[in-house]
């Protein structure tokens, strides 16, 4: 996934049970770029040289890469397990982006061409949502006022869609109340 400055990017990804890469484009928004820029800046992370993968190898966990491009200087990190609270943080919320958007791939993909499916897409991302698996989840209303409208999806879907979307709203304004904008 590349993300630049202004919260745009895209996002390349590979489903076992599909032969061939997804992508799609991505979009952060201003709180979440701001996350970003905050943890890379306690972190110094261009101007650092720390490296962040604890002396356990925890590969099957999948290895996180991190590469920054910031004023002419760029650095990368790779690691597959950490202790570093602010590494930790970085990887977690990306990973929650790249989680959200291969979600709402299913979801619409299931829409347009599967509706039946759509409640158990909904369930999964709710769950994802619950897990806390997801990150700048309020860029997920718009999609979700679009099911809760759709007369042709199922009642159950839009019921659950209306339900989700009702939760973000409520942790969204937690967050606000706060002052954090971590994101979930």
């Amino acid at each position: 996934m590349t993300i630049d400055g202004s919260g745009r990017g895209r996002l390349t990804w590979e489903r076992r049970d599909v032969n061939r890469t997804q992508s799609r484009d991505v979009r952060v928004s201003d709180a979440g770029i701001a996350e970003l820029r905050d943890v890379l800046a306690r972190m110094d992370f261009v101007n650092s040289s720390e490296q962040y993968q604890t002396k356990e190898d925890h590969s099957n966990l999948g290895e996180t890469a991190i590469r920054v491009d910031q004023g002419g200087s760029s650095r990368e990190v790779v690691f597959n397990y950490t202790k570093h609270r602010d590494a930790d943080a970085l990887g977690r919320f990306l990973r929650g982006i790249a989680n959200r958007e291969m979600h709402v791939t299913e979801i619409e993909v299931a829409v347009q061409h599967q509706p039946l499916e759509t409640p158990a897409a909904i369930a999964t991302l709710a769950g994802e949502f619950k897990a806390g698996r997801l990150a700048d989840t309020a860029s997920l209303l718009p999609l979700l006022k679009s099911i809760v409208d759709d007369a042709s999806l199922p009642v159950i879907t839009r019921n659950r869609a209306g339900e989700l979307a009702a939760k973000i709203r409520e942790h969204v304004d937690e967050q606000k109340r706060s002052g954090k904008t971590k994101g979930r």
